[in-house]
């Protein structure tokens, strides 16, 4: 859900995630996400994943987001691609999300769109 679905962590937080109603679920996410064991395995499979339908796209659209968050006021950014596969399904990946500082500046966008060093 959290990989597929693109939901946050914080999505335990919600009401229809509250004991009684899922309370194995709940203590099997909290386990995973404290032990570092599936999360990292679900994250390494669905990037691979989404490396291979990047590459079999002809055109790809880029959007980033800047926002700070109100109750801490941290600022993220965060950048994701859009396209259509070849059934002319449109498709989407959120490629990175992070924490950011100072201003939100043309220059410090552009930054983001510098080459990366895939592993």
């Amino acid at each position: 859900m959290i990989t597929i679905d693109l939901q946050p962590y914080a999505i335990v937080e919600n009401e229809g995630f509250q004991p009684p109603r899922t309370k194995i679920f709940i203590a099997f996410l909290e386990f995973a996400v404290r032990k570092h064991h599936i999360i990292p395995a679900m994250y390494a499979k669905v990037k691979d994943k989404q490396k291979v339908c990047l590459g079999k796209a002809k055109s790809i659209s880029f959007i980033t987001d800047n926002w700070t968050e109100p109750c801490t006021t941290k600022a993220f950014i965060g950048m994701s691609a859009h396209w259509v596969d070849t059934r002319w399904q449109r498709k989407s990946a959120i490629l990175n999300c992070e924490q950011s500082s100072g201003r939100h500046t043309t220059e410090r966008i552009a930054a983001k769109f510098e080459p990366v060093k895939y592993n």
